[in-house]
């Protein structure tokens, strides 16, 4: 009985029909039946927002159509990216990407990954997602992701600046002053460092960045 251990990740059973088709999946006691994006978007639309993150996460794992894997990862980023978790919302993101065919949505699908690995502080899985977008993209489209990126970097600074946590704020910041900056950016840039360095007790780095300052 599939019911007196609903808690086990099991296929309980697949059925084939002729005409159409239709498989059914037991996933954590949940039953996939569906097997279209509509048919999904309908079910998953009157859950909770934790029934429907389970519910997407067991279509993905269901094999059903590529239209409705695709559906899932952008709801299930979505529904991560709400709650903060965005690692886990970057991963859907990369998943949308991979699943994509045309140039244009990999490379908005990376641009976004990139932009939910800023958020969660993961600089490096954040240059490697913005390497596939720019590979992607031609040369106006490039110089394009090159300010959104460098914009979403400054909006994270300025966010963590306010919520005074300075050490993050930092991270930031330090990040920013290695990207293409403009000559304001820049002067903005290292009178913020020049604040945190004098803030974290970071000497060295506060004298190296007031020696810049002054000499400019």
């Amino acid at each position: 009985d599939p019911g007196s251990n609903p808690g086990r990740a099991i296929i309980f059973f697949i059925l084939c029909y002729q005409k159409p088709y239709k498989h059914y999946f037991i996933y954590e006691g949940m039953q996939i039946k569906e097997t279209t994006r509509q048919e999904v978007e309908e079910k998953s639309s009157k859950m909770s927002d934790f029934l429907k993150m389970e519910y997407l996460e067991n279509c993905i794992k269901s094999h059903i159509s590529l239209d409705v894997k695709k559906f899932a990862h952008v709801q299930l980023s979505d529904l991560y990216e709400k709650r903060n978790m965005f690692t886990e919302a970057a991963k859907h993101k990369a998943s949308l990407a991979e699943l994509t065919t045309t140039f244009k949505d990999k490379k908005n699908a990376f641009v976004q990954e990139a932009e939910l690995w800023v958020k969660a502080a993961r600089f490096p899985e954040a240059d490697n997602a913005v390497k596939k977008a720019m590979a992607c993209a031609n040369t106006i489209e490039k110089q394009e992701i090159k300010e959104i990126i460098k914009q979403i970097y400054k909006n994270q600074a300025s966010l963590n600046l306010k919520k005074q946590k300075n050490a993050t704020a930092l991270k930031f910041y330090e990040k920013l002053s290695s990207l293409e900056l403009i000559e304001d950016e820049k002067k903005d840039v290292r009178k913020n460092l020049l604040f945190l360095y004098d803030k974290l007790g970071k000497v060295r780095e506060f004298y190296k960045i007031k020696k810049i300052i002054e000499d400019v």
